[in-house]
């Protein structure tokens, strides 16, 4: 990680890093969401092979 030697600058960065992330870590879980709940479209794919599949997403996270 970056170090400044204002303390002042090395909080905004550190505050800026981890917004970053935060944000990063929504917009991944709002991608996961959506695309695991076009999994009912596939054809061939049951409920219970859906449940598996979003169980294993879960728990992976």
């Amino acid at each position: 990680m970056k170090k400044y030697d204002s303390p002042h600058l090395q909080r905004i960065y550190e505050r800026g890093i981890r917004d970053g992330a935060e944000l990063a870590k929504e917009r991944l879980e709002e991608y996961f969401v959506e695309r695991l709940s076009t999994l009912r479209e596939v054809p061939g794919l049951g409920e219970k092979t859906i449940q598996k599949v979003i169980e294993h997403v879960k728990q992976s996270s």
